[in-house]
This record gives C-alpha cells, sequence and structure tokens, in this order.
C-alpha cells in the first residue's frame, strides 16, 4: 500500500468482522542491529491469524535474502559498479548500504546506489527462477508470506463477509 508500516492498513483491510481482504500481510524491516533478534508489536496480536500476518525482514530485505544466494548478490554488485565485500554475507551487506545514523555515523558506500543494485538483483533472481527455480534460495519469512497468501488448500473464513452483498455470485453461472 505504500504505507509508513503501522497499524493503519491492517486496521482498514483485515479488522475482525469487517476484513476487506481475504488475507493481509504486512511486511516490515527490523532495521535493528544484525545481532538482535527483533519482536512483533503487541498490536498484531488482535487480527486473526487466517487473515492477517505481520513479517518482519531482517534487517532489511535485501540482507535477509543474502544467505544462499551469494553469488547472485555478487553479480548484482559488480552491475552496480560496487566492490563485493569480502565475505557477502548479512553483516556485510548490511553494512554497504546502511543509511547515516543521527549519531553522527555514516552511510554505507553502497547508500546511494542501493535502489540501483535492487533492480540488478531482481532480474537475476527473476532470470535464476525462470531457469532453474532450486538456484534460489527463499527465506524463511519470505516463503511464509507467499504460502500464505497464495495458499490455494487453505479455508479462508470472512466472518461478517457476504458476498451476495457485493453482488458477487457464490456458485458459478451455468453454461
Amino acid at each position: 500500500m505504500g504505507w509508513k508500516v503501522g497499524e493503519f492498513p491492517a486496521n482498514l483491510l483485515a479488522t475482525p468482522s469487517y476484513e476487506l481482504a481475504a488475507r493481509v500481510v504486512v511486511l516490515v524491516d527490523s532495521d535493528k542491529p544484525v545481532a538482535l533478534t527483533p519482536t512483533k508489536p503487541a498490536w498484531t496480536n488482535k487480527y486473526h491469524p487466517d487473515t492477517f500476518r505481520y513479517i518482519i525482514s531482517h534487517p532489511t530485505l535485501e540482507p535477509s535474502l543474502v544467505t544462499g544466494n551469494e553469488a547472485l548478490f555478487t553479480t548484482a554488485l559488480e552491475r552496480t559498479g560496487l566492490t563485493a565485500p569480502d565475505p557477502v554475507d548479512v553483516a556485510t551487506i548490511t553494512a554497504l548500504f546502511a543509511g547515516a545514523k543521527t549519531d553522527g555515523t555514516p552511510a554505507g558506500p553502497g547508500k546511494p546506489k542501493k535502489a540501483q543494485f535492487s533492480l540488478h538483483l531482481a532480474e537475476l533472481l527473476q532470470d535464476h527462477i525462470y531457469a532453474d527455480a532450486a538456484s534460489v534460495h527463499v527465506p524463511d519469512h519470505l516463503r511464509e508470506l507467499f504460502d500464505f497468501l497464495y495458499d490455494p488448500e487453505a479455508e479462508i473464513a470472512h466472518p461478517g463477509f457476504d458476498a451476495l452483498s457485493f453482488g458477487v455470485p457464490t456458485t458459478p453461472a451455468a453454461p
């Protein structure tokens, strides 16, 4: 939705008994140091787990994709004109693209090119997925996100939702 991550999107789309969507996921960056374990805010507990999930990319999206995809990161960095750190891991990628801190710590050397890098990485991931899906490692938190959103076997309960009130037929029309 392009909203600052907080409760508003969940409240809008997944309020119990007034859901506007069958499933809602809020994907956030923890923005915590790599060594810390992020936690979910307390407000996430008031939404039904069959409708709402709050998933954290730790520390941010790009570093959360590194493990198992180091060679793709190295190629994307080279295409961006950046030198790959040694080793290519969560900590070094986090440092490379870190933003400046209010305490005076400067931004990482790759920060000005983070968007360009992300586009190169996305292109490489897409190419590798189409060529051989097993060649790309999908982290657990993203696997959880996609399994939740796209699980065709899941029963979806919609308390308070009446498809007919929206003019949607509940049975297929006869041919």
